[in-house]
C-alpha cells in the first residue's frame, strides 16, 4: 500500500493497518541535507525522506528550503515526493507565528493591553496570508497541512485563556471557513510548548493532529484522554537525536515512553525540533530501526 493511502486510512481510523506506526520528519535543516550530498530545495527533502525509509515528508514556503508559493513551484514540489511514493504534507506559518517574524515577542503581547483593536486588524491580514497558502498547497495535491503556531512555552501559553479567546480563536475559526479544498484534508497544529489547556478547544476548531514537544506535554496522558478525537505526531524525544548518547546507544532514557505511545492507535512518529545537525540523521536510522525490532518481535 502507498504511503498516500496509508495516510488517508489512518486518519479514517484504520489504524490496525499501520504497524509499525507511519513515521516522517517535518523539518530537516540545510547542512544535514548537504553532509549526505543532497540538494537544500523540495527535492533533496523528498530524497532524504526516501533514503531514511520514511512514510511522508513536509514542504513549506518559509523555513530552510523555502517553496515559492507559486501554483508550479508547489506541483513540483508534491510531485518530487509522489515519484519516490511518498506522502507529504505543507507547514503553514499560523498568524501569531507571522507576526512574531516581524515585530517583538514582548511587544506584541503588551498590544494586548495597549492597542488590543490594532492587534486584531495584524493578526487578520496574516490569517488571509496563511488561508492563500493553505489553498495553494491543497490545489497542488498535498495529503497534510500544518499549522505552525508557537503561543506558548514550556510552563504554558504566552497569554492568558481569555486572551485566547480574545485573539488566536477567532484567527483560527477564520482559517478554516475560509479555507476551501476539493479534498478533505487532514489539518495539524504545531506548538513547541504546552497546550494542553488548549486541546480541547484546539480540536473543536477542527484541528485532527498535533505535532507536540515530548518535553513540554505528557503525550502518553494526552493519548489517553483525547485519542479518540485527534491524532498526534510526534514522540522523537530531542535527546535521542542530540543527546551524548542519542537514539538508545547506551543511554538509559531511550525508548522512555514510546512503547506506551505505541500502544495508543493515534501517533505518528516524528520529532517536534527537527533535524538540525548531521549525526542526527544516524540516530534517527537507530531509531526506525529500534521501532521496527520491536514490532517484529511483538507480532511473533
Amino acid at each position: 500500500m502507498n504511503p498516500q493511502l496509508k495516510i488517508k486510512n489512518f486518519f479514517s481510523h484504520k489504524h490496525s493497518l499501520h504497524r509499525p506506526p507511519l513515521r516522517g520528519e517535518i523539518w530537516v535543516e540545510p547542512h544535514v541535507l548537504e553532509s549526505i550530498g543532497l540538494s537544500n530545495d523540495a527535492e533533496g527533502i523528498a530524497q532524504f525522506a526516501a533514503r531514511i525509509k520514511a512514510d511522508f515528508c513536509f514542504f513549506s514556503c518559509s523555513g530552510s528550503q523555502p517553496v515559492k508559493n507559486s501554483a508550479p513551484d508547489m506541483k513540483k514540489a508534491v510531485e518530487a515526493a509522489r515519484t519516490l511514493s511518498l506522502a507529504c504534507g505543507a507547514v503553514i506559518d499560523g498568524p501569531w507565528q507571522r507576526l512574531t517574524y516581524h515585530n517583538d515577542l514582548m511587544l506584541l503581547l503588551q498590544k494586548i493591553i495597549s492597542n488590543p483593536l490594532e492587534l486584531q486588524e495584524l493578526l487578520s491580514v496574516q490569517v488571509e496570508l496563511a488561508n492563500t497558502e493553505m489553498t495553494a498547497w491543497a490545489e497542488a495535491g498535498v495529503d497534510l497541512i500544518l499549522v505552525a503556531d508557537d503561543i506558548a512555552y514550556n510552563n504554558g501559553l504566552y497569554f492568558s485563556p481569555t486572551h485566547f479567546e480574545q485573539f488566536l480563536k477567532p484567527c483560527y475559526e477564520k482559517l478554516f471557513n475560509l479555507f476551501k479544498s476539493e479534498v478533505v484534508l487532514p489539518v495539524g497544529f504545531h506548538c513547541d510548548g504546552n497546550i494542553n489547556s488548549l486541546i480541547p478547544e484546539l480540536i473543536d476548531l477542527g484541528f485532527v493532529y498535533f505535532n507536540l514537544e515530548p518535553e513540554a506535554v505528557n503525550l502518553e496522558d494526552i493519548l489517553g484522554n483525547y485519542g479518540r478525537r485527534m491524532f498526534v505526531m510526534s514522540g522523537i524525544k530531542a535527546d535521542w537525536l542530540y543527546g551524548e548518547n542519542a537514539a538508545g546507544k547506551a543511554t538509559t532514557d531511550f525508548p522512555g515512553n514510546l512503547p506506551g505511545l505505541l500502544k495508543h492507535n493515534s501517533l505518528l512518529l516524528a520529532s517536534t525540533c527537527g533535524l538540525y545537525q548531521p549525526s542526527s540523521v544516524t540516530a534517527l536510522k537507530s531509531i526506525y530501526q529500534w521501532l521496527d525490532n520491536y514490532y517484529k518481535i511483538s507480532d511473533q
